[in-house]
């Protein structure tokens, strides 16, 4: 978020001059705070909401226009929340989220419920409700309602007047539960256009008046949109699938323009390269980013000896990477000086990254600052520039003309790998002559690498020595996971969830080398997992620890893109000896099987050589994404990897 940037300069002083009043839509809740019927203490699950733990009773929210020092937009939502099941009262706790610059004018709550027969109200009290600063430009107001069981109804009510008329509030009609009726109406001055983006318009009716406001002590139009909506199913994520909610049903804007009757007008979404000038000019990213003084003697020390820009490059980021730690904010603008920021080790991204751009110029290398919106932000409008998409900043590096994409909050991620967050399709550069779009998605991957060389022994164990190497996320995910909790910490994230599974000698090499592979090496024993029957051993020959070869989801529709956000490389090698008094008696067949423009590839199969079985496996999915018109071909991929993957070795023990 970008804050308090204003429409333009000067803009809202001068229409505070002209505008004097606004004119507000009659309301009409469907509900009344505190009033719950003895039918909705008594309901129960509609046949449709079979098995639910809870049901949205109403939810209903306005939105307007207001004039308090300055234009506001003041929402208001009442939402009312039936629990059936114990599993449901994860509802009964709220976070309310808004900017620091906003204000949380009402917030009333009830817990509902029937005793004795008799209707019983328990209000949540002013020391129940409590503030958080959730990052440095967003807080939070947190509360949980008291004597809730199985049967109670919560509601709550609270009002906001935000200060950034940049966006109406969006509002999901859809839960993770079902909603028996939604309503959202929003009131609009005619001077000021909105793009108005309706998800999943099926499930909701919209209507649309023109009704009379004030707008200078005269009659003006307003625009009053009507959303409202009955029996909503609840919303099913499916795995893979985009962060964000906005799949979701639901409704957001966007202001693009200003348009005032006396020939004023301002476009208020212009191009990114409009945006660029907005950011550098008036805002701490420009200022900042270009102040060459306050880095000049520490980066000539951190240079001093590097002959080439990429020597350069990697020495400022190592010491930036070293030096800072990233407090846990995520920010587009930073929030304090560079300076303070460098003085007291810690920031949010902005303040990092942005000390990265400027010591990279003064090291001499081409740099900027590449704005984006995060995964779970959800995808940025490249055509129209609207600021409140936007909630991430990195560095771009340019040296001889190629791009290196720098985010220095991860004290074990390498230069030129971006958070895994951060991988969303495109950035934008702001550079006020040569502003342009970046791609997101460089040379990040996940890639694991497994050797086996196993025995299989007299009890019925495989035993022997593994080798495997970790690159790219899945190596700065292990490598962190060491740093902090150790060996103990990796035996529990990464095999007690195998089994009968154990390991012995375990050894990491080019653990704090963040350029390289991670390798680890142990000596491991697979115990149970041969089957006997009638002198034949049977068992999967695909014992990978760490590969993720099976996809459990693999049914027959999709009603969302996959997005696995980077490319995967799985690679297995497993060689087993064979006792002499058993010869292999069945294994599977060598398979190839790749999608169409090798999205995806796959390779499997088994050989004997003597008394050796060799296992080889191959996975790669270079694809990041496939719209739901790919699913079938996706789906009949993965359906063939998996009942590839379930095939049986068979060992015949010889007469």
């Amino acid at each position: 978020m970008i804050g308090n940037i204003r429409i333009a300069n000067g803009m809202l002083i001068w229409l505070s001059m002209v505008i004097s009043t606004i004119g507000a839509f009659p309301q009409s809740s469907p509900i009344t705070l505190g009033e719950v019927s003895r039918d909705e203490l008594e309901t129960t699950p509609y046949p449709q909401e079979k098995g639910a733990e809870a049901v949205v009773l109403c939810d209903y929210a306005t939105a307007k226009m207001v004039y308090s020092d300055g234009f506001k937009i003041e929402f208001t939502r009442h939402v009312r929340i039936k629990i059936f099941k114990s599993s449901g009262y994860d509802l009964a706790n709220i976070q309310i989220p808004y900017t620091r610059y906003d204000k949380l004018l009402i917030l009333k709550a009830f817990t509902h419920n029937l005793e004795d027969n008799q209707p019983v109200k328990v209000a949540v009290v002013k020391k129940q409700f409590y503030l958080e600063k959730a990052s440095s430009y967003r807080n939070v107001t947190r509360f949980s309602f008291p004597n809730v069981r199985e049967g109670s109804v919560i509601e709550y009510m609270y009002t906001i007047r935000q200060d950034e008329i940049r966006g109406y509030y969006s509002l999901r009609f859809q839960r993770t539960v079902p909603v028996r009726h939604v309503e959202y109406r929003a009131s609009i001055p005619e001077f000021f256009i909105y793009t108005i983006n309706l998800n999943h318009n099926n499930m909701v009716r919209e209507q649309h008046a023109i009704e009379k406001g004030y707008y200078n002590t005269k009659p003006t139009p307003f625009d009053i949109y009507h959303w409202s909506g009955t029996n909503l199913p609840p919303f099913e994520p499916e795995p893979m699938m985009p962060e964000s909610d906005e799949y979701m049903a639901g409704v957001d804007f966007s202001l693009t323009r200003v348009n005032f009757t006396m020939g004023t007008s301002y476009d208020v979404s212009p191009p990114y390269s409009k945006l660029s000038e907005e950011l550098l000019d008036h805002s701490e990213i420009g200022h900042q980013a270009d102040n060459s003084i306050v880095f000049s003697g520490k980066v000539n020390d951190i240079i001093r000896f590097c002959e080439t820009q990429g020597e350069k490059m990697r020495a400022v980021y190592d010491h930036v990477q070293q030096h800072m730690k990233w407090n846990g904010y995520e920010q587009l603008i930073p929030e304090v000086s560079l300076a303070k920021a460098y003085r007291t080790g810690t920031g949010n991204n902005a303040e990092i990254n942005l000390m990265l751009v400027n010591m990279l110029r003064k090291a001499g290398i081409a740099a900027d600052p590449v704005v984006l919106s995060t995964r779970d932000n959800g995808r940025i409008n490249t055509v129209v520039a609207m600021a409140d998409n936007l909630n991430y900043l990195i560095c771009c590096a340019t040296i001889e003309g190629k791009d290196y994409l720098l985010d220095a909050t991860d004290k074990f991620r390498p230069a030129g790998m971006l958070p895994f967050k951060c991988l969303n399709v495109e950035g934008w550069v702001l550079n006020k002559s040569h502003g342009r779009w970046v791609k997101l998605l460089n040379d990040e991957k996940r890639a694991t690498q497994e050797y086996y060389v196993l025995t299989l022994t007299e009890n019925g164990d495989l035993t022997g020595h593994a080798s495997v190497t970790f690159s790219g996320y899945d190596g700065v995910n292990l490598r962190r996971l060491i740093h902090n909790e150790g060996e103990t910490g990796f035996r529990q994230e990464e095999i007690a969830a195998a089994g009968n599974v154990v390991i012995s000698n375990l050894k990491f090499g080019a653990l704090d080398s963040l350029e390289s592979a991670l390798r680890i090496t142990f000596d491991v024993t697979f115990r149970h997992s041969l089957q006997y029957v009638n002198r034949m051993v049977f068992f999967k020959p695909l014992i990978s620890l760490f590969g993720d070869y099976v996809n459990p989801w693999v049914k027959d529709e999709r009603n969302f893109p996959v997005d696995r956000g980077c490319p995967t490389a799985e690679n297995f090698i497993c060689r087993i000896h064979l006792p002499d008094n058993y010869q292999v008696g069945e294994s599977p067949k060598t398979i190839r099987i790749s999608m169409p423009g090798n999205d995806a590839r796959f390779l499997f199969g088994a050989e004997s050589v003597g008394n050796m079985l060799i296992i080889r496996g191959e996975l790669n999915i270079n694809k990041t994404r496939f719209e739901t018109e790919e699913y079938p071909a996706f789906r009949e991929f993965y359906t063939q990897v998996n009942k590839k993957t379930n095939e049986m070795v068979i060992l015949k023990e010889n007469d």
